[in-house]
């Protein structure tokens, strides 16, 4: 690659990251019960300074997906592994990849590469490294991505940027066809897989000026329905195994139940964490990862 370009990607990026808030990555064991919900206290595992985000448990639990910035340059992809507490650098690229997300395959990770150009697309990689690594790229028309999530192996909905002053939207896209439809404009950046409900994904609803709610796509009819307002200001959250959402709000924590409301369960006041974003909860509901500024 031509020096004079890798030293303008680099510029780009480290104004890009200098945008970007400083946050640590937490894990704390959780006891989710029908009457209580009980917090442990929360250890640091992320390694660098400056940016550490995006956590994503693997589906057996064992693996903590997450992006980090070491060095000031560009986002690289890391594996935490649970049992051992041991890092793993999976990519180690000139450009940027966020959203580290395992493919229905299990063989590859879905990520979001800042290319040479500044085009956000959708890419894979391999899990188990070989001496290329190369990645390929899954969706070659629809850009710019910011986030992402598996329907199945050949459907995802994404978060897509929108031109400037225009808001960024919902896709349900095809790989095959190499598009996106448009379902839904004003969303946030977390998406998930609502328990107990076949087909069913949900995404925050942020309208200006008005109450943002949790929502459900039906990604086999496309329909859309409401299931609840958030925390206000708040946009991150995972599903528990029981139809349970799991929510912060500053430095504190709190889980919602049909018909009971959002319940004060935590305040990580102390802790180090100054404000909550980002959360991830592994299969077994037993570990939750949580990104703190």
């Amino acid at each position: 690659m031509n020096k004079i370009l890798l030293s303008l990607m680099l510029v780009g990026y480290s104004a890009l990251l200098g945008a970007q808030p400083a946050t640590q990555i937490y894990l704390a064991k959780i006891k989710i019960k029908a009457t209580s919900t009980k917090l442990g206290v929360p250890q640091k595992i992320s390694k660098f300074t400056g940016y550490n985000n995006q956590p994503m448990f693997s589906p057996n639990g064992k693996t903590l997906y997450y992006t980090a910035n070491q060095g000031g340059k560009q986002t690289d992809i890391f594996a935490y592994k649970v049992k051992s507490g041991k890092t793993i650098q999976l990519i180690d690229t000139p450009t940027s990849e966020y959203s580290p997300t395992i493919t229905p395959d299990g063989k590859h990770f879905s990520c979001i590469m800042v290319e040479p150009d500044g085009t956000q697309r959708l890419w894979k990689y391999p899990l188990k490294s070989d001496k290329k690594n190369t990645p390929q790229l899954m969706l070659k028309s629809v850009k710019p991505v910011g986030y992402h999530l598996w329907v199945n192996s050949g459907e995802l909905v994404l978060f897509v940027l929108g031109a400037k002053d225009q808001p960024h939207h919902l896709q349900l896209a095809s790989l095959q066809a190499d598009q996106g439809e448009t379902l839904a404009t004003d969303i946030g950046r977390c998406f998930g897989y609502v328990p107990q409900r076949k087909h069913a994904i949900s995404f925050v609803h942020k309208p200006k000026n008005k109450q943002w709610k949790i929502k459900q796509l039906d990604t086999k009819t496309k329909k859309i329905t409401s299931i609840v307002p958030t925390l206000k200001g708040s946009e991150d959250y995972v599903w528990t195994k029981k139809e349970g959402v799991i929510m912060g709000q500053g430095t504190k924590l709190y889980i919602w139940k049909k018909d009971k409301g959002w319940k004060l369960f935590a305040n990580l006041k102390g802790t180090g964490i100054k404000k909550i974003t980002r959360l991830a909860i592994n299969p077994a509901n037993s570990l939750l990862a949580i990104v703190g500024e």
